[in-house]
């Protein structure tokens, strides 16, 4: 068999009878041709191990165990800095929200202020939620910051920190934690005791 009789008449060729062997014609019509080894794929003269991903063409392809290379269009993706990103990745940088599209290229906006809190967005300044106790606020770059209304209540009474609380048998401090109480020595009525002799 010639170059002719494969229908080229020089560079690469299949020979159609077995579409695993890689053929190269020469200019005094002669071919060579490649078989991959068992497990193995050749593509362009090259041998590969089943399992290795090849770039080709703008194609991903794969050889595969029965010596095959199976090809498809590899999926958009947009290139920041050293990475690559799939399409509908968004990253965050430098105050900007980037989204990669089908282009292949990032569309980027500022970071809008707001805050989220619990699947629901605030603006800067919102107040965000509230207790008895403390009151949340939405502040810049999504921040949000509670602060206590009042930090102690006994009896249904508000006290602020550092405000003392005298009770008949305790004394309770307010903190920034909450209230601390120690009991009260018993201390005698003198005019009640009696003195035995």
């Amino acid at each position: 068999m010639s170059c002719e009789v494969l229908e080229e008449k020089l560079g690469k060729i299949h020979d159609l009878s077995n579409p695993l062997w890689h053929c190269d014609c020469y200019s005094n019509l002669t071919y060579n041709c490649i078989s991959p080894p068992p497990g193995k794929c050749v593509l362009d003269r090259t041998v590969f191990e089943a399992g290795k991903v090849i770039e080709n063409d703008g194609l991903l392809c794969k050889c595969v165990s029965t010596g095959n290379i199976i090809c498809r269009v590899p999926p958009k993706t947009c290139q920041y800095f050293n990475g690559k990103f799939a399409v509908g990745t968004v990253i965050e940088d430098r105050g900007y929200i980037c989204e990669c599209t089908d282009s292949g290229a990032f569309t980027c906006h500022l970071r809008p202020e707001v805050c989220v809190h619990k699947n629901a967005l605030y603006t800067v300044g919102a107040l965000v939620s509230k207790d008895s106790f403390s009151e949340c606020r939405c502040f810049p770059n999504g921040v949000i910051s509670c602060c206590a209304k009042y930090k102690c209540i006994m009896d249904g009474i508000q006290y602020g920190v550092g405000i003392t609380i005298e009770k008949p048998h305790m004394t309770c401090l307010c903190q920034e934690y909450g209230l601390v109480c120690t009991p009260r020595k018993y201390m005698p009525n003198i005019e009640t005791t009696r003195i035995l002799s």
